[in-house]
């Protein structure tokens, strides 16, 4: 997949030159995830929606969004350069959960559940408190490559476990020229660059996926995010991290 920029160049302020490290929460975290497309006129709003959790004190602590874009409306005369049959693939495994009969944008998905925002689900739903250990993500500054490792306060019931990192792009906009967007210049954040998978390795010491970089790729001047969670064979989130990294 083409991403923007080539830059591999990261920055944080969090341990040393050699390791950028998201330590994340003890307790169990919120991952808001949106599918959306520049092709859809019903999007921007549901954009703007999740750009306003920038200024939530609960961001990177409770909350964690991430936006797929899916490319199922690339042929209304406007191709989104950040969609990917990747993410459609993801949308439809969720809505075969539901039995939903069809894939509709703006979607929000929460904790792995569908949420109506604006149909009688006003409020997000935030994962319930519990402690259940943090998950950290580990990333070498030199050769790009990830480790993430989760030690859970209780052991899992579940052998099959997969661990994802999404990297985020921030503050990021496009001038849409044609399609039903056409004219508009839409600004993104918590947009997904990258996605990786992996099924998560068990040992004595909890779970953990290695990840081989370089998977990352940000313009050198925009801000720049991770996220990563644990999630089950029914979807369900497990546990979340993330934070800036750039």
């Amino acid at each position: 997949m083409v991403l923007l920029g080539i830059c591999l160049g990261l920055w944080i302020a969090h341990l040393n030159a050699e390791e950028i490290v998201l330590p994340g929460q003890n307790t169990k975290g919120t991952l808001v995830e949106l599918y959306a497309s520049e092709a859809c006129s019903s999007c921007p709003p549901a954009e703007k929606w999740l750009s306003h959790l920038k200024n939530d004190p609960r961001l990177w602590k409770e909350i964690f969004p991430v936006a797929f874009h899916v490319d199922y409306w690339d042929n209304l005369g406007w191709p989104d350069r950040f969609a990917s049959k990747a993410y459609t693939l993801r949308q439809g495994d969720y809505a075969k959960r539901w039995n939903a009969a069809n894939l509709y944008t703006p979607e929000f998905i929460v904790d792995g559940r569908e949420w109506r925002r604006g149909f009688g689900e006003p409020e997000l739903p935030l994962a319930k408190p519990e402690v259940t250990g943090p998950l950290q993500v580990v990333i070498q500054r030199d050769t790009g490559s990830v480790r993430v490792s989760h030690a859970p306060i209780a052991s899992t019931a579940s052998p099959h476990l997969t661990i994802h990192v999404a990297w985020l792009g921030m503050n990021i906009s496009s001038e849409v020229k044609a399609g039903e967007n056409g004219g508009r210049t839409l600004v993104h954040d918590f947009v997904v660059l990258d996605f990786q998978s992996q099924t998560a390795t068990f040992t004595k010491e909890g779970i953990s996926a290695e990840f081989s970089g370089p998977v990352i790729r940000f313009a050198s001047d925009h801000p720049a995010a991770a996220v990563a969670w644990i999630s089950g064979d029914d979807g369900s989130i497990m546990q979340v991290t993330g934070g800036l990294i750039k």
